[in-house]
C-alpha cells in the first residue's frame, strides 16, 4: 500500500519529466535487485520450497502459486509501470485522476486477489469443530499456520505434552495415541503427518 500511495502522489503531483525519472528508476531497481537476488541464489530458486504466502506479489503477477519466476513476475510488473508512464506521460491535470484510478484498481484486484477462497474438491485440512483448539508443539508449522485462518473462534494454542485443559480439539503428529479422555478422529494421514483427536468433554 505504500508504494501505491507513492506511485499516486508522483502521478498525480509530478511533471512528466519527473514521472518518467522515477519509472526508470523503478525500472533500473527491478532489473538490478532481480539480477542480484538470481545470481546469489542461483539454483536455489528451483530446488527450494516455495512458502507462497511470502510472495504474495509474485502470485498476482505470475498467477503461479507453486513457484518463483523472476522474469516471469518482472515483465507484467514492468509492462504496467510503463503503460501507467506512457498515460501520465501523455495526459495533464484531471485526465491524470484516470491513470491514477487504473494504478488504484490494481492495488484492490491485488487485495482481492488475496481473499481466502474455499478449496476445490476434498479439503486436506478441514476446520475442527467449534471449540478450543491446540497443536502440539511437534507438528510443523506450515500445518498450523495455515489451521488459524481456518479457525476464526478462537486462537490456537500450541503446547507440549497433554493438550491443555479446556480444550476441544488437539492436533498432532500422525500416529500419537489419545491420553484418557480424548478419542483420535481418524483425519490427517501419515503423508501430511497430522491427525487430530477430540476431547470427550466437548461432546
Amino acid at each position: 500500500m505504500a508504494w501505491t500511495l507513492a506511485g499516486l502522489v508522483v502521478l498525480l503531483k509530478g511533471g512528466r519529466l519527473a514521472v518518467v525519472r522515477h519509472a526508470l528508476s523503478a525500472a533500473g531497481l527491478t532489473a538490478v535487485t532481480g539480477g542480484a537476488a538470481a545470481w546469489y541464489a542461483g539454483d536455489r530458486l528451483e530446488r527450494y520450497n516455495f512458502v507462497a504466502f511470502d510472495f504474495p506479489e509474485v502470485i498476482f503477477l505470475t498467477g503461479v502459486r507453486d513457484s518463483l519466476d523472476l522474469l516471469s513476475a518482472s515483465v507484467p510488473a514492468l509492462t504496467m509501470l510503463a503503460c501507467l508512464t506512457g498515460a501520465a506521460f501523455l495526459t495533464t491535470g484531471r485526465a491524470r485522476l484516470l491513470v491514477a484510478g487504473v494504478l488504484a484498481l490494481i492495488d484492490i484486484a491485488f487485495t482481492a486477489e488475496q481473499a481466502p477462497a474455499r478449496p476445490s474438491g476434498a479439503d486436506w485440512l478441514p476446520a475442527p469443530p467449534p471449540g478450543r483448539v491446540a497443536v502440539d508443539r511437534r507438528v510443523r508449522w506450515n500445518l498450523w499456520v495455515p489451521l488459524a485462518y481456518r479457525v476464526s473462534w478462537t486462537e490456537i494454542e500450541l503446547y507440549d505434552g497433554r493438550p491443555p485443559e479446556g480444550a476441544c480439539t488437539a492436533v498432532v503428529p500422525y500416529g500419537a495415541a489419545p491420553p484418557p479422555g480424548w478419542a483420535a478422529t481418524g483425519r490427517g494421514c501419515a503423508q501430511m503427518g497430522w491427525t487430530t483427536w477430540s476431547s470427550r468433554h466437548c461432546r
